[in-house]
């Protein structure tokens, strides 16, 4: 997601910070908690409310920016009913790149069943938008399409910073040429430099 909503030159950013990370830890994801403590709090059929105390377990250094996550979340959950059901890990391959797909949420929303990716970086305000995230969908549904779902399951991205909702089903073949395309250029991208 984060290769798809970018344009030009920060393309390349993306693909090299990929390049030279060393694995996924725990420590440097700062919105580890943030996702953990939503899936926990839907999972066990909590009350939304329960968010705020993740405010009194977090770095003080990231208070302000989890608060208003926060209350955009609540905001956005506000009113709806919720259901939790656990959604797939999952993988696409396309030509010689095999990607990870995980969401974070497996939620009914008044009765609509929905594999939410949630999307909190900063970089939400500035790139995500319907267009560029197209593919960010279409790699959700064919990445899932096999898995066993509740029928009619939609994948979504919320954006939370904006309260905002973008989604999809099956993807037509204008949106997967696009993502194979887009695939086909991080791998071109990751073996130039």
């Amino acid at each position: 997601m984060n290769f798809a909503i970018k344009n030009g030159v920060t393309k390349a950013t993306v693909v090299k910070k990929v390049k030279n990370s060393t694995q996924y830890h725990p420590s440097f994801d700062y919105w580890k908690e943030f996702r953990d403590e939503v899936k926990r709090i839907h999972r066990l059929n909590l009350d939304i409310k329960e968010l705020d105390n993740l405010l009194n377990r977090i770095d003080d250094k990231k208070i302000s920016n989890y608060r208003q996550a926060i209350n955009k979340y609540k905001s956005f959950i506000k009113g709806k009913s919720v259901q939790w059901f656990d959604p797939p890990n999952s993988k696409y391959n396309y030509g010689n790149v095999t990607i990870n797909v995980s969401h974070e949420l497996g939620l009914f929303i008044n009765g609509k069943p929905y594999l939410i990716k949630l999307l909190l970086t900063k970089d939400a305000d500035k790139y995500a938008n319907r267009y560029n995230l197209q593919t960010t969908l279409a790699l959700s549904y064919l990445a899932t399409e096999f898995d066993q779902l509740p029928q009619g399951t939609t994948s979504m991205v919320l954006i939370v910073s904006k309260k905002k909702n973008h989604e999809s089903n099956y993807p037509g073949k204008d949106v997967i040429a696009l993502l194979q395309s887009e695939i086909q250029s991080f791998e071109n991208i990751y073996n130039a430099i």
